[in-house]
């Protein structure tokens, strides 16, 4: 009987151990608790710095045009050598629309798009007439 209840007691070890081969993803998420915001920028900037060995990681934006005309936007990562984040640029974003009637939205509760250590997240504007905020967190 004693044999019995051992190898019961083993099955069942190993089929629970069995279960949580299931898991997928992460198992920690990122959830980012800082915004950087931006008005009038003409040009490629940096909108969050750099800081040596850490990471950004986005999470979303809003961006709106304050402008009567179209206007356009991308969201990169990289560092500097002659402009903001033309070396080892990773794009975030094409070139997206933006009009007086219709953000560009996209935002979710956690990270979604990371940056290379030591590298700063930088916006493209088509012209001075955008204004918004680009959700992340930074480690």
């Amino acid at each position: 009987m004693k044999r019995l209840w051992v190898a019961l007691f083993l099955w069942l070890g190993l089929a629970g151990a069995a279960l949580a081969q299931g898991q997928v993803g992460p198992p920690n998420q990122i959830l980012c608790n800082k915004a950087a915001t931006f008005s009038g920028l003409s040009a490629n900037t940096v909108l969050i710095s750099a800081v040596t060995n850490q990471r950004i990681i986005v999470c979303g934006w809003h961006v709106t045009s304050t402008s009567a005309t179209s206007t356009t936007f991308s969201i990169t990562a990289g560092t500097q050598t002659t402009t903001p984040c033309d070396t080892g640029t990773i794009t975030f974003t094409p070139a997206l629309n933006v009009t007086l009637t219709a953000p560009s939205a996209d935002h979710v509760d956690f990270g979604v798009l990371g940056t290379n250590l030591s590298q700063a997240v930088c916006i493209t504007p088509s012209n001075a007439g955008i204004s918004g905020l680009v959700y992340y967190s930074q480690f």
